[in-house]
């Protein structure tokens, strides 16, 4: 069976919908309305730009272009492997042959006449020969391919209105030329859209006029000329964004129009055509749809907003056309002048028939009017011959299956259109799922082969051509991926199972798309078990994918149980399949699977059921045997590795059962060689850990697996290696202090994560406050330890900006640690430096930078060991009064409290204002004061509608937390401003408010406020 390709790849592959490679049948064409340029004023601009050729000259160049046209079909043609064709001079070097092709291409463009049939035909082949098989793609300076595409849709542009100047041809013409220079350009313009802007008006009028005249019957043009301009205007809008964004609305007309309208055909001429005639009129039409349908998918691609303006009468057509099948017209009466083409193979409400279904429909009783089939056999269409009336009894197989593969395109282009809703307009989708996804609420069963409403179910398991199928797996896969909140509300009670309805015969939206949801798991699962070796493997594998989409989707909260076991029943033997394909995919979808919460309590009793006398395995038995067999393929035994990660995430009591075996097979991994399966093994441990909370567990997974990760070469295995260690402090930090100078990011990135929790696992130790902590600091952090520690961090705080937080914060928690003589023998070096950079942070940078950066300073100022402030009594003394980065710290931590625009940033920087016990620390008077009247000044703007309006919503929920904050820290200073400012200072030695004696007016309601936030318990502050 000629099947088509595994992809619509942008519309290159060969059949209807392609832009390139199209049908050479045609037929009459008309004369066009006339457009802006008349063909005098186009012929007189295309001579400005002639280069005269003489007639040896231009033969030479003809015997040039028909070489070329040869070596391209050559080169087309050749296999993979092989270094040369023989009988044909192809040029070895493509980029050679590219830059003479082009040469004579521009050459062409200058010397051939427009007008000249001969000149025309040949350049117009060559052209289709060398874009459609992507030898000019892209070759040489950007400058001259756009110069080519430039001078190549001047000449074509020039030479089609040379054609429609001639008026019409005679009745029996075909207008060969006009399909063929429309042919050649479009595939000039595919993904060249964009530079051809200057022409783009003279482009899109030749396309109107062509495709815009359907409903002239005097004035249409042949369906294959329509064709090519359809095709025009798909590859010239593809990839352009909103360059065309103007004429997206009138494009849209276009192709409605041309999806729409009925075909028209002289009255009373339907009797005497020929069944030929009558099959090539049917066969361009449906070339025509699926062109139409072609360039409606790429319009919706660049343009989202359409997809949301339009999106009923699109779905109206898409629907239309992704059911459609030319072979249930025998069930449909004669055509008539008034009968569309289109209308006869669009299936309606009723039972879905694919093309290869030609047996018996029986009614079953007890379902209602519901058709089931009775023949269980999976019959194949190449031999099933048609009933269709307009096809002769000997007439050849080879018409079917091309009829079939037309058939097949239209419904592919239309599932892509369905595709390009989903992505761009999910929300606008939902309402319309059952125009496609059924809704029936009679519980029959879903046979193979018979639906009770034709849906992308029904094209999943029945439609014959696998492409299609895969498409209809994939478009559903993205419709469910991108609806999770809606099929979350999917609720199927108990009388609308049983196929009752509410009193007021009005069913719910939860109820009906809990019955779509439930129609969705039985019509998969009985296509999955239909599976055999006759089936695609492509389509079958697509077919376990979307399963796997849809369990990860769906939920199953206040479903009835049993829906997703239906599926996992139907996948489980592709475990065991001897195709490695076949058994990653099932994984996958067993992953998927286990990670769905709502159905956690259906997996524990069901899947992960232990059994000792199970006969096939049970899944964990399978798990593990794919996990640690050596025979096993590489990749399925990555992807087992994988389920052991979900099941460990989710279902860690089941997972901690066959810890002892996992062990054993994470330590056979380790002599492998494959760097693959040690990833996934340490990925395993990643998630495993995470929930594990026993410490010699973690002790001997840190000595067995994780620090010999460190000594390897590979960084995927180094970077998996740096996932355990932020509660270890003497057995990492040399390791991970090393990775940090690692050149692959991803390894610094996760190195620089476990530097930061290194630093604050010492800040546990410390805490603590136990002679053993106090011995262990002494021991850890000596001089060269703490200066490595710090260099490094300091290096990763100026790294990329997904380490710099991590650096930040190891910044931070290691000078909350550092003892005094420490800060005092580095206070001119390493501690400037690292202060320094926290003071940056704060004032500029990310906002997850900055968070850290206030968060960061608050450590540092928790130790009270800590030179901040005034130096009076201090061994820095004699360098200055204060503290050199005094100043600079409370002015980055008051510029936030009063311009960031993040309220969770404002409560970290209040939080390091509070943290100094003594008014030294904060320096001199005037600042003291001054950070007073800056967080009184925060208050009030709180209160203000005005400065409200200067942050996101969301950020105010967080304001009552940082009202509190504020207040808290106003109460703290005000309780400090009544002590002296230095042990010398006798200034101040009145008792009283501390707001009076700082000379600050505070208004009474401020001053109860400030009173009330002491017995308010703070709320913690989220550091997400």
């Amino acid at each position: 069976m000629a099947q088509p390709p595994p992809r619509h790849r942008h519309g290159r592959h060969r059949g209807t919908g392609n832009p390139r490679k199209q049908g050479q049948d045609t037929m009459h064409t008309h004369r066009q309305p006339t457009l802006v340029k008349t063909t005098k004023e186009a012929n007189q601009c295309h001579a400005s730009k002639t280069h005269v050729l003489s007639s040896q000259e231009k033969q030479e160049l003809r015997q040039a272009l028909i070489k070329i046209q040869e070596q391209a079909k050559a080169m087309g043609n050749k296999p993979k492997d092989t270094q040369d064709i023989e009988g044909c001079d192809i040029v070895a070097d493509p980029t050679d042959f590219s830059k003479n092709a082009q040469d004579k291409l521009l050459l062409a463009c200058k010397g051939f006449s427009n007008t000249e049939s001969e000149d025309i035909d040949l350049l117009a082949t060559v052209v289709f020969a060398l874009f459609n098989s992507d030898l000019l793609k892209s070759s040489g300076p950007a400058s001259t391919h756009q110069r080519l595409v430039e001078s190549l849709c001047t000449y074509f542009l020039s030479a089609f209105r040379h054609y429609q100047s001639r008026g019409s041809p005679p009745v029996d013409a075909s207008g060969k030329e006009q399909v063929d220079i429309l042919r050649a350009l479009s595939s000039v313009l595919f993904e060249n859209g964009a530079m051809a802007k200057e022409h783009f008006t003279d482009l899109f009028e030749i396309i109107t006029g062509v495709c815009g005249s359907q409903r002239q019957p005097n004035l249409s043009p042949s369906s294959e000329l329509r064709r090519m301009a359809l095709n025009c205007l798909a590859n010239l809008v593809h990839k352009t964004g909103s360059l065309y964004a103007a004429s997206h609305d009138k494009m849209y007309e276009i192709l409605y129009l041309n999806l729409t309208g009925s075909p028209q055909y002289e009255a009373g001429s339907m009797a005497t055509l020929s069944s030929i005639m009558r099959r090539k009129d049917r066969a361009s039409e449906r070339k025509l749809v699926s062109s139409a349908l072609r360039a409606l998918h790429f319009l919706l691609q660049e343009d989202k907003q359409l997809s949301v303006r339009s999106i009923t009468p699109i779905m109206d057509v898409i629907c239309k056309y992704m059911f459609f099948t030319s072979e249930n017209g025998s069930a449909q009466p004669s055509l008539s002048t008034s009968t569309s083409v289109f209308t006869v193979g669009v299936l309606k409400r009723q039972s879905y028939l694919p093309p290869s279904s030609n047996t018996p429909v029986t009614k079953l009783p007890g379902h209602g009017g519901h058709t089931t089939d009775l023949d269980q056999s999976y019959l194949s269409y190449r031999s099933v011959q048609s009933s269709d009336s307009e096809y002769s009894d000997t007439e050849s197989g080879i018409h079917q299956i091309q009829r079939r593969q037309h058939d097949g395109k239209v419904r592919l282009n239309a599932l892509l259109c369905l595709q390009a809703l989903a992505r761009t307009a999910s929300k606008q989708l939902q309402p319309h799922w059952p125009k496609f996804l059924t809704t029936s609420n009679t519980p029959a069963t879903m046979y193979f082969g018979s639906h009770k409403t034709p849906s992308l179910v029904g094209i999943i398991g029945t439609d014959p051509i696998p492409t299609v199928r895969s498409a209809a797996c994939v478009v559903l896969a993205n419709i469910m991926e991108s609806s999770k909140q809606y099929l979350a509300m999917a609720e199927e009670k108990v009388a609308t199972y049983m196929g009752l309805r509410s009193q007021t015969g009005v069913m719910a939206l939860s109820e009906r798309v809990g019955l779509m949801t439930r129609e969705l798991h039985t019509g998969l699962a009985a296509a999955i078990a239909r599976i055999d070796d006759s089936l695609d493997h492509t389509a079958a594998i697509q077919m376990v994918k979307c399963c796997a989409s849809v369990v990860a989707s769906c939920s199953y909260e206040r479903m009835r149980s049993g829906l997703p076991i239906s599926l996992y029943d139907s996948i489980k033997p592709f475990i065991s399949h001897t195709d490695p394909g076949f058994q990653t995919t099932a994984l996958s979808f067993v992953s998927a699977l286990l990670g769905n919460t709502t159905a956690s309590v259906q997996i524990r009793e069901t899947v992960l059921t232990e059994s000792e006398v199970d006969s096939p395995p049970n899944l964990l038995q399978l798990l593990l045997r794919l996990a640690s067999d050596r025979q096993t393929p590489a990749l399925v035994c990555v992807e087992a590795w994988g389920t052991l990660r979900s099941l460990a995430q989710h279902h860690f009591a089941i997972a901690q059962t066959i810890w002892q075996q996992v062990d054993k097979a994470l330590e056979d991994e380790q002599d492998t060689e494959d760097l693959r399966l040690r990833s996934a093994g340490l990925m395993f441990l990643d998630e495993y850990l995470k929930s594990a909370s026993h410490a010699q567990r973690w002790k001997d997974v840190l000595e067995r697996h994780v620090l010999q990760a460190f000594a390897e070469d590979n960084p995927a295995i180094k970077a998996l290696g740096c996932d355990w260690d932020s509660t270890h402090v003497l057995d990492m930090a040399s390791a991970v202090l090393d990775l940090c100078h690692d050149p692959n990011m991803a390894v610094r990135v996760r190195a620089s994560w476990a530097v930061g929790n290194l630093c604050d696992s010492l800040v546990l130790l410390k805490s603590s406050n136990t002679e053993q902590a106090t011995v262990a600091m002494d021991e850890i952090l000596t001089l060269p330890t703490w200066t490595r520690i710090m260099r490094t961090a300091l290096m990763i705080s100026q790294d990329h900006e997904k380490l710099k937080s991590n650096g930040i914060r190891a910044i931070g928690g290691l000078l909350r640690v550092t003892f005094e003589g420490i800060l005092e023998r580095e206070r001119h070096s390493l501690v400037k430096d690292a202060v320094n950079v926290l003071i940056k942070n704060i004032e500029q940078g990310s906002l997850k930078g900055r968070w850290n950066a206030c968060y960061a300073i608050q450590n540092v100022l928790l130790n009270n060991d800590f030179p901040i402030g005034s130096t009076y009594g201090t061994s820095y003394a004699c360098d200055s009064d204060e503290v050199s980065w005094t100043d600079q710290v409370y002015s980055a931590l008051l510029q936030a409290v009063q311009q960031s625009r993040n309220f969770k940033v404002r409560i970290n920087a209040c939080a390091a204002l509070t943290v100094p016990k003594t008014r030294v620390k904060y320096g001199n008077q005037s600042r003291f004061r001054n950070v007073i009247e800056v967080l009184l000044k925060a208050v009030d703007n709180l209160d203000n509608k005005y400065d409200q309006g200067e942050h996101d919503y969301g950020e105010f929920q967080y304001r009552d937390q940082l009202e509190l904050k504020l207040l808290r820290c106003l109460d703290h200073l005000l309780q400090l401003a009544m002590s002296p400012p230095s042990p010398s200072s006798t200034s101040i030695s009145a008792p009283g408010t501390g707001g009076s004696l700082l000379g600050i007016e505070i208004d009474p309601a401020m001053k109860q406020r400030i009173v009330a936030s002491r017995i308010v318990a703070s709320c913690p502050v989220s550091t997400e």
